[in-house]
């Protein structure tokens, strides 16, 4: 059943997306050959300019309301009554709409940075970055290897502990009788504070480290530490992600009010 959601929710959501990242291409790609990034161009340069910087941020912005629209929309508005009339439980309805949330966005972004290859790029980048890579790939150490997976999870992790919050906040929201907006905005304001105080009670422990730290930086190197930190980083993106999603399934269990 988890499957049907997925496809229920990529399908909603790439309804709208497929069309703006289209734009943001289609743009960038005409801007590859009407603006001259070195020297002062002229009225239509500066205007096709001017669009690609506004698709960039309408990206942005799409992305983050329709994460908020979907799961709104989707669970604690009318809709919710379909859904939660499904023979699936809660966790898999936030997990669906999680999922979503996270491939959405990362296709965002790689939109985005095409966008900006196509842009600055010239003939010959891509023959060169394939050759570079040809040649950095089979160099690669073991610590170089892990430094790249963990730089993805760091990225990957970070996306979900941002959109959890959201869900979280939308959730919590939803148990007051009127202003939910008003009050999910609050909440979320709060999440980030408590989260926010919870790493810096963390600082005075971590600079307690910093001579165990200092040895392990000389009897390993820098990559060594810099994947140490990566962990401690993605550890503490999975603990919020964990937490929101459970706060947000539990009050879809136990409280949920669509009145």
């Amino acid at each position: 059943m988890l499957g049907k959601l997925l496809k229920y929710d990529f399908k909603s959501m790439f309804r709208s997306f497929v069309p703006l990242w289209a734009a943001l291409l289609a743009v960038s790609f005409i801007n590859r050959f009407t603006i001259d990034w070195n020297a002062a161009d002229g009225i239509f340069g500066v205007l096709a300019a001017m669009l690609y910087v506004g698709l960039i941020i309408a990206v942005i912005v799409v992305t983050i309301i329709l994460i908020v629209q979907r799961f709104y929309n989707g669970l604690l508005r009318s809709e919710g009554y379909l859904m939660f009339t499904l023979p699936v439980k809660p966790w898999q309805l936030v997990l669906s709409k999680l999922i979503a949330a996270l491939v959405v966005t990362i296709c965002s972004i790689a939109a985005a940075l095409l966008s900006v290859l196509f842009i600055s790029a010239d003939a010959d980048f891509l023959p060169q970055l394939f050759r570079a890579l040809g040649r950095a790939i089979p160099q690669l150490t073991g610590d170089a290897t892990l430094f790249l997976v963990l730089l993805a999870l760091v990225v990957l992790t970070g996306i979900l502990a941002a959109v959890t919050h959201i869900y979280a906040a939308l959730a919590l929201g939803h148990l007051a009788n009127s202003h939910r907006i008003g009050w999910a905005v609050g909440a979320y304001i709060v999440i980030d504070l408590v989260f926010m105080a919870a790493m810096m009670a963390g600082v005075p422990a971590l600079d307690a480290m910093d001579g165990w730290m200092f040895t392990l930086s000389l009897r390993h190197g820098e990559v060594y530490m810099a994947n140490l930190t990566m962990g401690i980083v993605i550890a503490w993106f999975l603990a919020q992600t964990v937490l929101c999603y459970v706060a947000t399934e539990r009050i879809l269990s136990k409280r949920l009010n669509l009145e």
